[in-house]
């Protein structure tokens, strides 16, 4: 199992009477290091035999909208979507620390650290609950780093309160 921190900041606007509200994000985050086995990462690549260890950081920052579907008492699930600019960056070094002739071959054809910039979507479904002038949400998105690809991305789980 793999941990994961996300934070979020958002400034939402949506009028009195209107279904639809505007959003943009700050976000940021990152994966805690795992260590990969030989073989698994880049199979057939330059090095089938080096263990290394992972880890991952990202930030964004969308804007987009939302729009409620229905209002049930103080419920009120809704539907999110936008897109953004991502930076992500991938580290990887040698779980022992040391590099092997096999190792040092990986290292130059891949590098230690991976920095890119994207543009990317995001989409999700989301619930909020009106109590006295507060509103609770609970929302899970999901967040695709580069339209190209569709591959890289992340799901955070955003539990949150607007005042």
């Amino acid at each position: 199992m793999q941990a994961r921190v996300v934070a979020n900041l958002t400034r939402s606007w949506q009028s009195a009477h209107s279904r639809w509200a505007r959003h943009i994000s700050l976000m940021v985050g990152g994966d805690a290091p795992v260590e990969v086995q030989p073989g698994i990462f880049e199979p057939g690549g330059p090095c089938t035999d080096c263990s290394m260890r992972i880890s991952s950081r990202y930030a964004g920052l969308t804007a987009g909208a939302s729009y409620d579907l229905f209002r049930v008492s103080r419920f009120t699930p809704y539907l999110a979507g936008g897109t953004g600019i991502y930076y992500t960056t991938l580290s990887r070094e040698p779980v022992d620390g040391i590099l092997t002739a096999n190792e040092l071959a990986l290292y130059q054809y891949g590098g230690f650290y991976q920095h890119a910039f994207s543009v990317g979507l995001n989409a999700g479904l989301g619930l909020k609950v009106r109590i006295g002038s507060h509103e609770l949400f609970i929302e899970q998105m999901v967040h695709r780093f580069d339209i190209g690809t569709l591959g890289v991305g992340i799901s955070p789980l955003n539990i949150g309160i607007r005042f």
